[in-house]
């Protein structure tokens, strides 16, 4: 198992040393707001709270947000010890990170 999960978190540390993550719940917020991020990852134990405020931000600017992972992880790939919501300011690593992801849900219906 993590051999497929680790596509997805080796494409977000790749984005982080790139410099292209926003990292952190009002950041993602403020960075959607203003048009300037591609994708959101939304951490799967986000609060139904956060959860509604960050999909009803990103809907309102059509903003791709997915729900992956756990804090912990989320957290090693940007070089903190716990994230709940980061989001990817570059559509090139957005549509690796979501590539990643698809190839990882394919072989788990394998």
């Amino acid at each position: 198992m993590p051999n497929k999960i680790s596509g997805v978190y080796s494409a977000i540390g790749m984005a982080n040393k790139a410099g292209k993550l926003v990292k952190g719940t009002e950041a993602c917020l403020r960075t959607v707001k203003y048009g300037k991020i591609e994708l959101v990852v939304l951490s799967k134990e986000a609060s139904e709270n956060t959860k509604k405020k960050v999909l009803s931000a990103c809907r309102t600017k059509n903003v791709v947000c997915i729900e992956y992972g756990n804090g912990d992880m989320l957290g090693k790939m940007t070089g903190k010890d716990y994230r709940i919501v980061i989001g990817v300011r570059d559509k090139n690593l957005s549509k690796l990170i979501l590539s990643k992801m698809q190839h990882e849900r394919e072989l788990m219906n394998e």
